[in-house]
């Protein structure tokens, strides 16, 4: 999980959150890429200013951005959006609790509310080849007004056809008088609503969709509404091929089977840099790899395919040797592969990148 510190704030003076991340006790850490919108609905339009970020000590933050102005800024850097990416010297094993990635101070400017919603967010696993970690993500608030609607929602991906928890229990009230009467839930796919501070709701098709919580208390009301989206319980996989013999690009062909059944038709590459095949539109479950080509010494491997995730593989395939000069088989290979899960997240494809290409100078 990655989320915000505290998740509720309502001071009229300066503070700070922190972003903060639990690792699960099978996953590894060294890697993250976060964008904080601070600027989102429902209303007050000069709420909050950004006075400064700060990552971790001992992390490398190779990209701080704030309104679009810093180090690493791209086009999705734009004003009320917080840009934070480091690199640790060291890998974090799971499970962790409360690990800090980074801090950010804010003045109180105006009167509004304003979600504070990490968006874009990658957590790499370094091992078996880099790749993004699955995650839940919770927003913050903060609100210097009256009665305050709040609310995550879980699981991580949000499936068609499988229920939909949202968890309206942060509402809170800056004043500290009221207590809420009502948690009113509007689902925004025309279906009736329903009441209660945590209810459950199922889409029948995948989509966006604006879901609204209005709350009541002795001072009256308020409301929030959020765009969630909901996917196809379908998934993905994407496979990366690199060679042990970084010096001669081969092409590689790689064939996907869902036990003894060609899934499509084999694709083939030139390896390592361009050596990546994409496989979407998958049921669930458990499908094999062959990997095969001229010079390449076959393998093959099972991988498992989540709904409505793309499945991440790293294969380290090794070249078929020539005979020594002397005449004699010098025939010698090793093969590493890793199945892996990742996601299709904005920025997780150059955090990537960046670790290969260290991978390859080292």
């Amino acid at each position: 999980m990655v989320y915000v510190s505290p998740a509720t704030t309502y001071t009229n003076n300066t503070f700070s959150v922190r972003v903060l991340m639990d690792l699960a006790s099978d996953e590894h850490f060294n890697t993250y890429d976060i964008r904080l919108n601070y600027n989102s609905t429902p209303y007050g339009s000069t709420v909050l200013k950004v006075v400064s970020e700060s990552a971790t000590p001992g992390s490398d933050e190779f990209i701080r951005c704030l309104d679009g102005v810093g180090l690493g800024c791209d086009l999705s850097d734009t004003t009320g959006v917080i840009h934070s990416a480091a690199d640790f010297p060291y890998i974090l094993d799971g499970p962790q609790q409360s690990f800090p990635l980074f801090t950010i101070q804010f003045a109180v400017i105006g009167k509004g509310v304003k979600v504070l919603h990490p968006l874009n967010d990658s957590i790499i696993n370094p091992l078996q080849g880099a790749h993004p970690i699955l995650h839940m993500t919770e927003d913050g608030i903060y609100s210097n007004l009256g009665p305050t609607a709040f609310f995550n929602t879980a699981p991580a991906i949000l499936i068609a056809s499988q229920p939909v928890t949202f968890d309206g229990t942060g509402s809170f009230d800056p004043s500290g008088t009221g207590t809420f009467s009502n948690y009113s839930w509007s689902f925004g796919d025309g279906t009736p609503g329903k009441l209660g501070a945590i209810v459950q709701h199922d889409y029948t098709l995948p989509g966006s969709y604006d879901v609204t919580l209005n709350v009541t208390d002795s001072n009256g009301s308020g409301s929030l509404t959020k765009t969630i989206s909901v996917v196809s319980s379908l998934g993905g996989l994407r496979v990366n091929v690199l060679q042990v013999d970084y010096k001669h690009d081969h092409a590689v062909t790689v064939s996907l089977f869902n036990g003894t059944v060609l899934v499509g038709n084999p694709v083939t590459r030139p390896a390592f840099l361009t050596g990546v095949f994409n496989f979407q539109n998958l049921e669930p479950g458990s499908y094999r790899l062959n990997f095969s080509g001229p010079g390449i010494v076959p393998a093959s491997a099972n991988v498992n395919v989540v709904p409505g995730w793309t499945t991440w593989y790293t294969a380290y395939l090794s070249l078929v040797q020539p005979p020594a000069d002397n005449g004699a088989s010098d025939v010698q290979f090793f093969l590493i592969l890793g199945a892996v899960a990742g996601g299709i997240v904005l920025g997780s494809g150059a955090l990537l990148r960046r670790k290969l290409r260290r991978k390859k100078r080292r």
